[in-house]
């Protein structure tokens, strides 16, 4: 398909290109598949065209995942992108992030989540 306007868009195209705002910040990266959320947001910001895939069908939706184990083999810290914070006190930053929601089941998930994958353990570095 290639260039389409926004108001062509349909949920579950691929993005072949990101999209970027005024100041060149990517805020929808290519290979994402748009939602209805994605189309709209992108009509009030002003977006007038984008680009996508020809002839790619929207990936399945990811099965449900299990609440990892607490006592979980912590994987690799990982490599940030450029502009994403990666001082000594990544962890303590999590943490604080979720510190309102900590009764949510669901959100202290998430945020064990969150600091296996950036910081490599519940504990981080």
């Amino acid at each position: 398909m290639g260039r389409i306007t926004v108001g062509e868009a349909k949920p579950g195209m691929i993005l072949e290109r990101p999209i970027t705002d005024q100041q060149g910040r990517v805020i929808v990266n290519s290979g994402a598949s748009l939602s209805t959320l994605y189309i709209s947001r992108l009509e009030k910001w002003g977006v007038r065209e984008l680009f996508v895939v020809e002839g790619a069908a929207a990936p399945a939706a990811p099965a449900a995942v299990p609440a990892a184990a607490a006592d979980a083999e912590p994987v690799p810290a990982r490599d940030l992108p450029p502009g994403v914070y990666r001082g000594p006190d990544l962890a303590d930053r999590v943490r604080k992030t979720f510190s309102r929601v900590q009764s949510d089941p669901v959100m202290a998930s998430m945020q064990a989540a969150v600091l296996r994958a950036l910081c490599g353990g519940a504990g981080g570095r």
